[in-house]
């Protein structure tokens, strides 16, 4: 094959342009990367002959097509490995995709293949990556293909040197946070007595997540996780005990620890259990980490050692060392508290979820252990599908629970040994509410832009709705709700202008208002259909999305990969009438009644095992 590549990183553009700047015909380049920050100023610093391929659509297609060969090549390594306990908690075998870039990079690998085995005229020149462990194994493979390959090592000795640092730097913050939590549980201690468990009643063990804005005033605690949940267990007589994950990017405990201590739940704090030797074990954590060699198998034909080593090497340790913290103190709460009845996990089957899951099993070995996905799924979130092996070793809670029959079996995508049970959808209890009435002018004028948690998918969908309403002749309002986790001020930053308003209304009171509901990445796309709302899911341009919405179709839903295929799609429901619109209330019904549960006596139930 005639062919010469030029893979670099983002930062070294300026050797690409000043190397192909006398070229006389295109330079066809691609970023295989999730960076949406570091890539998008790329089109105003590179030549005009320089032209981008986009490969979120190909993206998408290639990991439906590996995603199965993945999780068996990891179920392989799960078998060799799984007997120990932390080797769960490590990123590899965990692929949380916002922890683990190995699926996102063997899937960039296998589009590099399927474009070079087609011959095609439109191979690349220029590969910009972030990881020089997908530019190491691309540079192999090409090699292997008789392309010509131009990779200089030293290119990656900055992005080196920074993800070192930055592994140190968050080793180090998690220390701090260790320090600033126990010296918050030790002075906040005399702050006011906790409710304790009653007597004779049955317990309750929940695992939720706990922020600022968990207490609605100085001890009244609310969970937006599970609503109306802790009134129906009190109902039933049971004695409620609340174990809080709590945010490691934040490191103001003192008010927050003050909260549980006075609040009207009883909220079990590891720093009141663990002693100065489950300490040690978690600062050590990672010479035990680095001290495990671990020996791979190709995949797909590939060695992919360089993309595992890399990943290993820049591991940031807060998750796992939070999972050995969560582990170890159930071993302490099992010596002062008698076993509960119940034990519920929100899961998400990450590795704070497989310690939680762990150390429950090992302290209370007869209580029932359920976990709680009340969100929908997304196939390529990897993580929320438990694998043949995860159900083999035990990493799985005995029942999971689903806000549908089509999400539980959505969840057994990947292996069908456990038990699942549909439940009440508890956070989308609005959809079976009828929507306030709203004139249809004021409609027509509003469309609502859901923004995900995460920083960077937040950024490119804003710069794509900012594109797009630049392609508009309508007249036609942008409202922009955030995301309750998204740091907003982070994004004002980068984000310069913002193509809307931003708006502060319940999502029941937005969608009254929309046309249309856009979105990336979120459950709430799919209650917007549910409320008779047509959705438009803007996918990535450069990674795999997660589209909650592949079983919807068309006509009350449509994807989008560019700024102009977004104009067209608003372009489309705007010129809708407003009987051609209602045709869609028949399809929000089947909707609705597919993807949730309503709410009833009877279908919280299985919250209680039953």
């Amino acid at each position: 094959m005639s062919a010469s590549v030029l893979i670099l990183p983002v930062s070294y553009y300026a050797y690409a342009v000043k190397r192909f700047k006398n070229r006389g015909q295109s330079i066809n380049w691609l970023y295989l990367g999730k960076d949406f920050s570091a890539v998008n100023p790329l089109e105003n610093k590179l030549p005009s002959h320089f032209r981008q391929i986009i490969v979120g659509k190909l993206h998408n297609i290639v990991a439906e097509r590996i995603r199965k060969p993945f999780i068996d090549w990891l179920d392989e390594l799960n078998d060799l490995r799984g007997t120990n306990k932390e080797w769960w908690f490590e990123s590899v075998s965990c692929r949380n995709v916002y922890e683990s870039d190995l699926f996102q990079n063997c899937c960039y690998v296998e589009i590099i293949r399927g474009i070079f085995s087609q011959n095609s005229l439109e191979l690349p020149t220029i590969i910009f990556v972030d990881s020089e462990g997908l530019a190491n194994v691309l540079a192999a493979w090409l090699r292997q293909e008789r392309v010509k390959v131009i990779l200089y090592r030293h290119f990656f000795i900055g992005k080196t040197i920074k993800r070192s640092l930055s592994s140190l730097h968050n080793y180090c913050f998690f220390i701090c946070q260790l320090l600033s939590r126990l010296m918050a549980a030790s002075f906040t201690r005399a702050h006011g007595q906790q409710k304790k468990t009653i007597l004779g009643h049955p317990r309750i063990l929940i695992d939720t997540f706990i922020h600022a804005n968990s207490f609605q005033d100085s001890n009244s605690f609310y969970d937006p996780y599970y609503p109306g949940l802790y009134q129906f267990l009190e109902s039933k007589s049971y004695s409620i005990m609340i174990h809080p994950v709590l945010d490691i990017a934040q490191m103001n405990f003192y008010s927050l620890y003050k909260q549980m201590r006075k609040s009207n739940y009883q909220f079990v704090l590891p720093e009141d259990y663990l002693r100065f030797r489950d300490y040690a074990s978690i600062i050590l954590y990672p010479l035990r980490f680095f001290g495990r060699g671990i020996k791979t198998m190709p995949f797909l034909g590939i060695d992919i050692t360089p993309l595992i080593k890399e990943e290993r090497r820049f591991a940031l340790f807060s998750g796992p060392m939070y999972a050995v913290l969560i582990y170890r103190f159930f071993m302490r709460f099992k010596q002062n508290q008698p076993s509960p009845e119940i034990i519920l996990d929100w899961y998400e089957n990450q590795v704070i979820d497989r310690a939680f899951i762990f150390g429950a099993r090992e302290a209370f070995p007869k209580a029932k252990l359920i976990g709680v996905q009340m969100f929908m799924h997304s196939l390529n979130f990897l993580n929320h599908f438990p694998t043949k092996t995860e159900v083999r070793f035990r990493v799985v809670p005995d029942t999971v629970l689903c806000v549908s029959k089509l999400q539980c079996e959505m969840a057994k995508a990947f292996s069908d040994g456990f038990r699942c049970l549909p439940c009440a959808a508890l956070r989308s209890a609005h959809v079976f509410d009828n929507l306030p009435d709203i004139d249809q002018d004021v409609i027509k004028k509003n469309i609502l832009v859901l923004l995900p948690y995460i920083h960077d998918e937040a950024l490119e969908l804003l710069s794509l709705v900012r594109e797009a309403k630049k392609l508009l002749v309508q007249d036609i309002a942008i409202r922009i709700k955030s995301h309750p986790f998204l740091d907003m001020g982070s994004l004002s930053l980068k984000i310069g202008e913002w193509p809307g308003q931003l708006c502060d209304k319940t999502l029941k009171e937005e969608f009254s208002r929309a046309l249309v509901v856009v979105g990336t990445h979120s459950s709430s796309l799919v209650e917007a259909l549910a409320c008779n709302r047509p959705v438009i899911f803007v996918a990535r341009q450069n990674c795999f999305s997660h589209n909650p919405l592949v079983a919807i179709p068309d006509g009350i839903a449509r994807v989008c990969y560019s700024s102009s295929e977004l104009a067209l799609a608003l372009t489309y429901y705007y010129s809708l009438s407003l009987s051609e619109r209602s045709r869609f209330k028949a399809e929000s019904l089947r909707i609705r009644d597919l993807y949730f549960t309503p709410v009833s006596e009877e279908t919280l139930e299985p919250f209680l095992g039953n």
